[in-house]
């Protein structure tokens, strides 16, 4: 598959509210880097209290979901 990765500008959203700014990429980048670190911790303490045969499995089924978000990411992108 020949795919070309265009640049993406970021579009910086900076609001007003009651006389003060408000970064909304920053707030939402936060949130996101939360979520991804809550979400890090729980499967690795899911990981650390499973048995080995659990783990593969939990394994094979998080592959196979990379594999369709992979697919639904690459059917966004502008091919060429």
């Amino acid at each position: 598959m020949n795919m070309t990765v265009k640049t993406i500008m970021c579009v910086c959203i900076v609001l007003q509210l009651l006389g003060r700014s408000i970064d909304l990429n920053r707030l939402i980048s936060q949130r996101i880097n939360a979520a991804l670190q809550r979400s890090l911790d729980v499967a690795i303490s899911r990981f650390e209290s499973g048995d080995i045969t659990g783990i593969v499995v939990s394994l094979h089924f998080l592959s196979l979901v990379f594999i369709l978000a992979l697919q639904i990411v690459v059917g966004h992108v502008v091919k060429e």
